[in-house]
């Protein structure tokens, strides 16, 4: 069975930017994704209980200027700069890799809807891709349609607005209870991890915009607007869950922390002792189950425990392989289980 990895940041969906412009945590990021899950296919490959004709044989795709260390067991597909892009989306060669292999696995972020559109686009060639199916794809993507439908499946989620829309009267109705000045985050609607997220104290509708046009020097209204969204801050400790999904059955992953800096960088995280937080996975399942269609494949869930409600509140979910699976992948016991749950899949999609 012949499996392809098309990871966009190091498989070359950044072909016409210069590297000097790509942020190195990116880079490390998207490789640390791919040779993880490189190193589990590999491992699942080996089982002794495997048909012979299902063995693995495993290729990625990796931006030539991009060498970040070999991918151990998988054939690399150099994609060479200057290669020709599909609506400025993809290199060519990915269209072929992803149509001579038996099942495709794209690893992308939902920035600007970069996931969706590639997952589309691949599928309408032909592809058989272990990645979200639609609506769930794209719902997931974009942070407001996700708010939107948690508020409709009652789902704990913090109050979501659209920036645009944003009055003093609602940020009065939505400020945490106390004495203190408010704490509101501004985010992309289709963003991934931190990305142009920005924390805000302040009282009135104006005072934000006017913070937004000093950090981003732009007038923060009309269509510019639209596309963020606002939030109040949620104090607490932050988790994330993750899981692998077919068919609709969902099999958890071990609960994590999620630790950032103080410019809101993602600084990896800890695995939770069950006697100290029990992950809420019937919570986790609704919200994943109420974004529609068909999760497929890995994703991730990102949640936070409320000190001042003492309840949690899931804050978004990540249809995509995320960072959490290189943490994972350093346990043996999880290893294991990864390895054989991910290989079941693909030979499910396969068939």
């Amino acid at each position: 069975m012949k499996i392809v990895v098309l990871e966009w940041i190091c498989g070359g969906g950044m072909l016409q930017i210069d590297t000097a412009a790509i942020p190195q945590s990116l880079r490390e990021e998207g490789w640390g994704m791919v040779t993880s899950l490189v190193a589990c296919l590999a491992h699942a490959s080996s089982r002794r209980d495997l048909p012979t004709q299902l063995k693995l044989e495993i290729t990625v795709a990796q931006d030539v200027r991009m060498t970040g260390g070999a991918a151990p067991d998988c054939n690399l597909h150099s994609i060479p700069h200057g290669s020709q892009m599909i609506d400025d989306l993809i290199p060519n060669q990915w269209i072929e890799l992803a149509l001579s292999h038996d099942v495709a696995i794209v690893i992308a972020p939902e920035i600007d809807l970069i996931l969706p559109r590639i997952v589309a686009m691949l599928r309408n060639y032909g592809a058989n891709l272990w990645n979200c199916e639609e609506p769930f794809l794209t719902q997931a993507s974009d942070k407001l349609v996700t708010a939107e439908l948690f508020s409709r499946s009652g789902i704990a989620h913090p109050a979501t607005l659209r920036l645009d829309q944003l009055t003093t009267a609602w940020l009065d109705e939505h400020a945490s209870p106390g004495p203190s000045v408010p704490r509101w985050v501004v985010k992309l609607r289709t963003g991934a991890g931190c990305e142009q997220l920005s924390v805000h104290t302040c009282w009135t509708r104006e005072e934000i915009m006017h913070e937004l046009a000093d950090l981003y020097s732009v007038a923060w209204e009309g269509r510019e607007a639209e596309r963020f969204i606002i939030q109040p801050w949620i104090s607490g400790k932050s988790f994330s869950c993750s899981a692998i999904c077919q068919n609709r059955l969902i099999d958890w992953m071990p609960l994590m922390t999620q630790e950032f800096t103080e410019n809101f960088k993602y600084a990896g995280g800890k695995f939770v002792d069950a006697n100290q937080h029990s992950s809420p996975h019937e919570l986790l399942e609704r919200a994943v189950l109420s974004l529609g269609g068909c999760p497929l494949g890995w994703l991730g869930v990102d949640l936070v425990y409320s000190d001042v409600h003492q309840c949690w509140l899931v804050i978004e979910v990540n249809p995509r392989f995320t960072t959490s699976l290189v943490s994972l992948m350093g346990q043996p016991l999880l290893y294991e289980r990864i390895s054989r749950a991910i290989c079941r899949d693909l030979m499910a999609r396969r068939e």
